[in-house]
């Protein structure tokens, strides 16, 4: 089975100086890498590269927990945010400790983290990337800012055709609000 995807045609690069590099390539398949480095030492520098397919997603990704250190936990709870966030559904550092009474699911859940996040904001496209992402240091809005440079460009991309097996395809669940689902395998 086959459906419309985004291929990537020529490097697509949005330097955010202190908010990172987030950048589109040509690609056969739909890759992520990704760095982050925090001056925690617990954090500190991880980098992950991934190819999405054949479960992946799922396996390598689905899992990984957002995170935050307990200063700023506690300082969203005192402006009254996070009101659903617990140690059940993020990860809470705090010095060189984890929080988490079971630990992290992954010994760099951090990163991994930070690349489901790409993907999902990816996914905003409204159809599978046929590329690589890559970022270093990068956010939501610096993805989003990725995909209206894109998209601004005509000669950078076109519709192509990707086989849904190989793919971590979206869904469109009403009002144009895409939630990745693995492709399993």
């Amino acid at each position: 089975m086959a459906r419309r995807g985004v291929r990537i045609l020529k490097p697509v690069i949005v330097d955010g100086g202190a908010s990172g590099v987030a950048a589109l390539y040509p690609a056969d398949s739909f890759s992520v890498g990704f760095e982050i480095d925090f001056a925690s030492a617990l954090v500190g520098r991880q980098a992950i590269s991934l190819s999405l397919v054949n479960g992946t997603f799922k396996k390598e990704l689905s899992r990984a927990r957002t995170f935050g250190f307990l200063h700023e936990v506690e300082q969203l709870w005192a402006n009254g945010f996070a009101r659903g966030g617990s140690l059940e559904n993020a990860v809470v550092v705090s010095g060189d400790k984890v929080l988490n009474e079971d630990g992290l699911r992954y010994d760099d859940e951090f990163v991994r983290h930070k690349a489901l996040d790409a993907v999902g904001d990816l996914y905003t496209a409204g159809a599978p990337i046929i590329g690589r992402f890559d970022g270093r240091c990068s956010g939501h809005a610096l993805t989003n800012r990725l995909l209206r440079q894109l998209f601004a460009d005509p000669d950078a991309w076109c519709h192509d055709t990707v086989a849904l097996g190989a793919i971590a395809a979206p869904v469109s669940v009403g009002d144009g609000l895409h939630v990745s689902l693995a492709a399993t395998a």
